[in-house]
């Protein structure tokens, strides 16, 4: 999902170990380039049910 200069972005990352790990990305472009990131670890993990739509009926757009 991209809002103005920021895009905000759903990440599944398989360790060495048997599980994986879910963050959320946000990412801020100045002058067209990457200037800033925030990650945020997913508490659970996401799941998610088709294109821009989370488990739970949540929306990914505003």
């Amino acid at each position: 999902m991209r809002v103005g200069e920021k895009v905000v972005d759903h990440e599944r990352f398989r360790g060495p170990g048997e599980g994986t790990v879910d963050i959320l990305a946000v990412h801020e472009s100045t002058g067209g380039l990457l200037s800033t990131v925030w990650i945020f670890p997913a508490e659970q993990p996401i799941e998610v049910l088709d294109r821009g739509r989370l488990a739970g009926g949540a929306s990914l757009h505003a």
